[in-house]
């Protein structure tokens, strides 16, 4: 991932910024969907720098497609 000084968060706070559940978060990473690391005990954390891209991505993906429609 980016910078080692970049803040992390859970998959609990990545599923409220989504409107998802947990598992959904860590689904989505496991198949490579969001950036993530997992920590020696299994665990997955997310840059919030990275969470941010991906959450303008889709609303940038929604709003063309919404123009389209």
């Amino acid at each position: 991932m980016g910078s080692s000084t970049s803040e992390l968060i859970d998959c609990e706070s990545v599923a409220v910024i989504f409107g998802v559940k947990p598992a959904t978060a860590r689904r989505w990473a496991r198949m490579g969907l969001i950036k993530s690391l997992v920590t020696p005990g299994g665990v997955y954390r997310f840059e919030r720098s990275e969470i941010a891209r991906e959450l303008e991505r889709r609303c940038m993906e929604a709003k063309s497609s919404a123009v389209i429609a």
